[in-house]
């Protein structure tokens, strides 16, 4: 059987990472060109031993395909405010998508998203996650959800993280207004979705700068949630409270 061509969307630290080298291991893909706005990066691309002809990188989606190139499956790795477009752009051409999390940077480009893959039901769509696989998190999700639990119903969360990394607000990051609700929290968000087999129903959060921060727009959040199963959504006494607090 031919192998699936496919192409990665923007090619940083996550492309180069991780999926260049999971594309390279999968017998049945072959990744067969990039697109990236960095002209720099993209003329030093055969350094890279991507597998790939010199002549197969663009910097823009439209002109890989008006070049005739149609993968089978896109790859969608730019920064998150990108990913509505791009992602809507592929599946109107005819491409598979695999979009990178976070899914999109509002509530209404999601929703673009989510129209844009029913329009299309003849193509596959999916999302990218993080951590949801790390032992302890598994380890948890197993637990809770399963015939071992002995601890009983879940009733209340209390989630902490303290994400210190010097030069997080760095390049495309630089121009987030809302730093950490932007970027890290969805991961904890959607392992906590993940964890407790609920889905978030209600959000009330801050977003604040902490006294000593340096950091352009607001680096900290404090949230609480509330969970449910989808017949509890209209019963609040069955909503599974959360407080979450992260920066």
């Amino acid at each position: 059987m031919a192998k699936k061509k496919i192409v990665i969307v923007g090619l940083g630290g996550h492309a180069k990472g991780s999926w260049v080298h999971s594309i390279k291991r999968h017998k049945d893909y072959e990744l067969i060109g990039v697109v990236d706005t960095d002209t720099e990066l993209l003329g030093n691309v055969s350094s890279l031993n991507l597998g790939f002809p010199e002549d197969q990188v663009f910097t823009r989606v439209h002109d890989m395909l008006n070049a005739g190139i149609k993968p089978d499956v896109a790859v969608v790795a730019t920064p998150i405010p990108t990913h509505h477009v791009i992602s809507k752009d592929l599946l109107d051409a005819g491409v598979n998508v695999i979009c990178e999390k976070n899914m999109a940077g509002t509530i209404f480009q999601g929703r673009q998203m989510v129209q844009a893959a029913i329009d299309h039901p003849e193509l596959c769509t999916a999302m990218g996650t993080q951590r949801r696989f790390n032992p302890a998190y598994w380890t948890a999700k197993k637990y809770l959800q399963g015939p071992e639990n002995q601890i009983g119903k879940l009733n209340f969360i209390r989630w902490t993280d303290a994400f210190n990394w010097g030069l997080y607000r760095d390049g495309w990051r630089q121009f987030l207004p809302d730093l950490y609700a932007e970027d890290q929290m969805i991961h904890w968000f959607d392992l906590i979705r993940n964890i407790s087999g609920l889905d978030i129903v209600q959000v009330k959060s801050d977003c604040f700068i902490p006294v000593g921060s340096v950091f352009q727009g607001s680096s900290s959040v404090m949230a609480n949630l509330a969970l449910a199963h989808p017949d509890d959504y209209s019963h609040r006494h069955n909503w599974v409270w959360a407080q979450f607090y992260g920066d």
